[in-house]
């Protein structure tokens, strides 16, 4: 009887070690900091219509992370809105694809691609495709310029 009552000790016990893996195994690819799995794009299949993409640097190089990437499309009216990476690399999601789901052609002289980043200033923006692209992918960089602090210019 005892023998019994070990088997079935053991058996729950297993049963509930394989639970918990299962669980934690799960929850950790779902959990993680800050809810960045809900924040990442979905990846759509097909071909790129018309993204955007490039870095943003200060004036001496240096990569600027967290800076506002925002894309507006001026017909139809669209606004998206991207942070770089630690490296100061962005991507945009695919606007062409919007505009043609939406029934209006891709016209690159109609979109607007602008960043920003507290404490400084937009000074460059490097265009690094052709121009008469329309579509694929449009790599696009940008400097930016340290704001001037009232104390440094009062100084000088």
């Amino acid at each position: 009887m005892a023998s019994l009552n070990r088997l079935k000790t053991l058996k729950s016990g297993v049963v509930l070690s394989i639970i918990a893996g299962c669980f934690v195994i799960g929850a950790s690819h779902v959990a993680l900091a800050n809810g960045d799995a809900f924040f990442d794009g979905q990846e759509v299949l097909g071909e790129t219509e018309f993204v955007f993409f490039g870095g943003v640097k200060d004036e001496d190089g240096n990569y600027l992370g967290a800076a506002k990437v925002t894309v507006d499309v001026l017909e139809p009216l669209l606004t998206y809105e991207n942070a770089t990476d630690i490296l100061g690399r962005y991507r945009s999601a695919d606007v062409g694809r919007v505009m043609i789901e939406l029934g209006y052609p891709v016209d690159p002289s109609k979109i607007v691609v602008t960043v920003s980043k507290e404490g400084y200033t937009q000074t460059r923006r490097l265009k690094r495709s052709s121009p008469r692209t329309s579509k694929g992918a449009f790599e696009m960089d940008f400097v930016m310029a340290k704001n001037k602090d009232k104390t440094d210019t009062a100084k000088k």
